[in-house]
């Protein structure tokens, strides 16, 4: 994995890719299985987000994706769902903007809307008391509220906002989904007013 390693910092993608694919060919299962998964999966991402081409870099991105479900494949614990499931989700995101800086804004909010679909279901649905799922979870929040906010969905930020703080009072992305929430909390208020507005404009019948 070393080799592979060195090549990618190196920025050579294609070679470090190759390296990685030739360690999982000659040894399927090692103690670093996991890792060279999660970084071939990460090459893999970062090929496919320079990539011009739309079937190339469609191709590329499942190849990172399906890189990243071997960590579920060979860790099968919550902790490797859920780390499993945090990196397919920022693999969406990266879709999301390869996609908005190569022109399809259509395409790049439906993969933003994955990602948050990803984050959504783990925060739904791991277990916020296993001490090794924790990490992963956080994250999961941090990246689907920051989705939500850029959205401009803030009903779904704010409650997932203040879910998190009531799961991890003191967890280590607080600051942002604080000021999240407040931002959240504030818009979502507004858009109530104003719907309030309109129907009691909508209500007032003309003077005859």
């Amino acid at each position: 994995m070393g080799r592979g390693r060195a090549l990618l910092g190196l920025e050579k993608t294609g070679e470090g890719i190759a390296a990685l694919e030739s360690l999982f060919e000659k040894y399927p299962k090692t103690g670093q299985t996991v890792s060279a998964a999660m970084l071939l999966s990460e090459a893999y991402a970062q090929q496919a987000s320079r990539e011009q081409d739309a079937q190339k870099r469609f191709e590329l991105f499942n190849n990172a994706v399906a890189s990243m479900n071997k960590v579920r494949q060979y860790l099968e614990t919550g902790e490797g769902r859920a780390m499993s499931d945090v990196g397919v989700g920022r693999i969406f995101e990266l879709k999301a903007k390869a996609e908005q800086e190569f022109g399809d804004a259509e395409k790049a909010e439906a993969y933003a809307g994955d990602a948050i679909g990803v984050y959504s279901l783990l925060v739904e649905t791991a277990d916020p008391s296993d001490v090794k799922v924790q990490p992963h979870l956080e994250d999961a929040y941090h990246r689907a509220v920051g989705l939500l906010v850029e959205g401009e969905y803030w009903d779904d930020a704010l409650r997932n906002s203040e879910q998190y703080l009531r799961q991890f009072p003191e967890g280590k992305h607080k600051l942002d989904i604080r000021r999240w929430r407040t931002i959240s909390k504030s818009k979502a208020s507004g858009q109530v007013g104003a719907a309030g507005a309109e129907n009691d404009a909508g209500d007032e019948s003309p003077e005859g």
